[in-house]
């Protein structure tokens, strides 16, 4: 038998032995995430920030989410929906900056964030743990340093993921 084989054989029999204990301690794998964007917040896209900023925030969101509800136990199949009930840059956009030229894009800032509202559910649609997080800072000040036009929204869906996360630990703990 050549050294290669030899390998292969090695590797699948302890697979064939430790494969059911390795799928035990495998951390659950990352639920779903279907982001909503409520019509205001859809009118918003389309009339003042652009259609492509839509596709951005949605990426942050579910980054944010899997991220933080990364090692959360959670059942099998289970889905998060977030719903995004306002969200308002920190920064102009590129939309922005073309409809508005006299703006400076680096000087003009405003007072950012988001409002969401998001549930985790298993099959059937019933919800585990529900939690609702807006953040908005008070001044200007306090707001995102970060030139990203989305700093204080991006605050916003950490926030909120963090909020979701520590639901479902606390929904895991109940279980325990």
């Amino acid at each position: 038998m050549t050294a290669g084989l030899r390998g292969g054989v090695l590797a699948a029999g302890i697979a064939m032995l430790f494969g059911p204990l390795a799928a035990l301690a495998a951390p659950a794998a990352a639920p779903d995430v279907e982001v909503e964007f409520l019509p205001p917040v859809e009118h918003s896209f389309e009339q003042v920030y652009g259609t492509a900023e839509e596709a951005v925030l949605r990426q942050a969101i579910v980054a944010a989410v899997t991220r933080e509800l990364k090692g959360v136990p959670l059942p099998a199949g289970a889905v998060v929906r977030v719903q995004v009930r306002d969200v308002t840059s920190t920064r102009l956009t590129l939309k922005q900056q073309s409809d508005h030229p006299a703006l400076d894009p680096w000087s003009s800032k405003n007072l950012g964030g988001a409002d969401l509202a998001g549930s985790v559910e298993q099959g059937g649609g019933t919800v585990l743990a529900s939690v609702t997080s807006q953040y908005y800072p008070v001044t200007l000040h306090e707001g995102s340093a970060s030139r990203d036009p989305w700093g204080d929204a991006y605050r916003a869906f950490d926030l909120f993921a963090a909020k979701l996360a520590k639901a479902c630990r606390q929904l895991s703990a109940a279980r325990s």
